[in-house]
């Protein structure tokens, strides 16, 4: 299955398949349809089984262009920043790798100030050589 093709304006960037080329499959939900007592049929998506990489998702798509313009500027390493458990993390990390590229993973920390608002921290020594 080829992808559709892009408008023009879209289909001048450059792209990097990551993705199966028979799409991500669909999945009757049964039990959401009966339910529904057949109303309606419900189905989903399954992005989680899009490609081999790291699980799937839809990050992977964009990631199809951003890969690209990383290789083009000539990196060679690829910084992802996220939570403990990041998909997002994981997905950038699945991509760069089968693309030849370092990966360095980055945590970030949520603290509760005295005031109540969140704070975001990155450890920062995670990036940098030890």
């Amino acid at each position: 299955m080829d992808p559709l093709p892009l408008p023009d304006a879209f289909a001048r960037f450059p792209r990097t398949p990551l993705l199966w080329k028979h799409g991500s499959p669909l999945e009757r939900l049964d039990h959401i349809t009966n339910l529904a007592n057949g109303n309606v049929e419900v189905w989903i998506k399954r992005d989680d089984c899009n490609s081999g990489l790291a699980f799937g998702g839809n990050k992977l798509r964009a990631l199809e262009y951003i890969l690209p313009d990383v290789i083009g500027k000539g990196c060679d390493i690829v910084v992802a920043e996220g939570g403990t458990q990041s998909n997002t993390v994981r997905q950038v990390a699945a991509a760069a790798a089968k693309k030849g590229l370092e990966v360095r993973p980055v945590s970030s920390t949520s603290r509760t100030h005295s005031s109540g608002g969140i704070k975001c921290g990155i450890e920062c020594d995670e990036v940098t050589d030890k």
